[in-house]
């Protein structure tokens, strides 16, 4: 008896230290470059919150194309800091995201990508929290019950264009445009792998055709059952949009024209509403069409975690989001695919997306996203990925927890400040049960630096 309580003592031990350690040891420097060489002294140091000495063996630094660098017999003191110098070239000067992860795989901290293409002395930093103002609460309760997770699935489609798949808590599906024709196989197919026979809310953003032909695919495939369609006020002539809505009404339905203040209610427990455009409509801007300015843009908000989805919005419908829905946010899928004419700064600090999405496939004619897009989301620590680049990207949110899935890398927070959704949830409920509710822990000690060369 006493010995199986002191093994479940172990147990929850062992599981309690990832809790403990999440947002404990930070990310806080970056030399991909040093002296303009791009070999040898290449560096990253860590900082350590926590009032207490953190062993570091058995962690890693995994780059974002697969390199790992094992961390052994390191401790970082309490407060404190250390440099960990490479013994040659391991980083890459050219859009690096560099993970820290603990002994079990998981990540503990990561930076947003990292470009030094000049082969300069450049530093990337960040701050850090000073040890004796911060505080850390105790673990949230884990998930129990998978139907309390939200998921946003975006598209690789493989071609231009954009499809994003949103699977509400209570199992309602929303289907945010359907990417080009000849992409359908893989639309189907991310369908399938989340068992989607019925599509709840159908949004057809605008009238382009690599938002909505994929669409029509479905509307036409026996193997969906669609209740709704959502669509933009601005209409097209073109063969693909008339396509559409007689594929539309052959299923039994009208399309709603939907604008700001429109409530999509699908689940209780989520916030899904359309905020632009206006009834007034939205003019047109430089590159970009009217039926771009006019697309469809939904703000859903879930617990804490929020998410924009802004398809081909333009400049003009960036200032109108800014002007009439000022509203911090935490993911986005990037605006008009990462097009040099959006994402304004304006746009960006009013709305503070943490993590962004390009869907755009790889080698594109249009070269999105845009270079410029990318320097200015790296400016503003906006971590990003590309479907095609990283194939289709899941997010899994309890509404306080948020977890980032992209085949070939291991679960990871959806951006820094942010815990993951527990892999073991019951030693994490367990260990919920044991400690008070209401632990916090104040760091107070000094800070401490040394380096040390591996």
């Amino acid at each position: 008896m006493y010995g199986a309580g002191v093994l479940l003592a172990i147990v929850l031990l062992i599981s309690s230290v990832t809790a403990f350690a999440q947002g404990t040891v930070h990310i806080i420097a970056v030399e991909p470059n040093p002296a303009g060489a791009d070999a040898t002294n290449e560096w990253i140091k860590l900082y350590n919150s926590n009032n207490n000495s953190v062993n570091l063996s058995g962690w890693s630094i995994r780059t974002g194309d697969g390199k790992t660098y094992q961390i052994n017999n390191v401790a970082i003191p309490a407060c404190g800091e250390i440099k960990i110098i490479f013994p040659g070239q391991f980083l890459d000067n050219q859009e690096e995201t560099i993970s820290l992860l603990d002994a079990n795989q998981n990540v503990m901290d990561q930076t947003p990508s990292i470009v030094d293409t000049d082969n300069d002395d450049a530093t990337w930093e960040t701050t850090y929290p000073t040890c004796g103002t911060t505080t850390t609460p105790a673990p949230v309760p884990a998930i129990t019950n998978q139907n309390s997770l939200l998921t946003a699935v975006f598209v690789d489609l493989g071609t231009k264009g954009e499809s994003i798949l949103i699977i509400y808590p209570n199992g309602k599906t929303m289907l945010i445009d359907g990417g080009m024709p000849g992409a359908y196989s893989k639309l189907k197919s991310t369908l399938k792998q989340y068992n989607i026979s019925d599509i709840d809310a159908m949004v057809g953003t605008h009238a382009d055709q690599d938002h909505i032909a994929g669409l029509t695919k479905i509307l036409q495939d026996s193997d969906f059952a669609v209740q709704q369609v959502l669509i933009s006020h601005v209409p097209s002539n073109t063969d693909t949009y008339q396509n559409f809505l007689a594929e539309i009404s052959d299923n039994g339905m009208q399309p709603r024209i939907v604008f700001d203040g429109y409530d999509i209610a699908l689940d209780d427990s989520v916030t899904s509403k359309i905020i632009s455009p206006p009834t007034n409509g939205i003019p047109e801007a430089d590159h970009a069409t009217l039926s771009n300015s006019n697309a469809l843009v939904t703000l859903l908000e879930y617990g804490d975690v929020s998410f924009l989805f802004t398809s081909d919005a333009s400049l003009t419908t960036e200032d109108y989001i800014v002007q009439n829905h000022p509203t911090d946010i935490d993911i986005m899928n990037s605006p008009h695919h990462g097009s040099k004419y959006s994402s304004t700064d304006a746009f960006l600090d009013v709305t503070t997306p943490r993590l962004a999405v390009f869907s755009a496939d790889q080698n594109n004619m249009y070269d999105h996203p845009d270079k410029q897009i990318i320097s200015k989301y790296d400016s503003k620590n906006i971590t990003h990925y590309q479907t095609g680049l990283d194939g289709n990207i899941v997010i899994k949110t309890d509404g306080t927890r948020c977890s980032l899935f992209i085949e070939g890398v291991p679960e990871q927070p959806c951006y820094s400040g942010i815990q993951a959704i527990p892999e073991f949830p019951f030693a994490a409920l367990m260990l919920l049960i044991i400690m008070p509710a209401a632990v916090f822990v104040k760091f107070t000690s000094g800070i401490s630096g040394r380096s040390v060369f591996l």
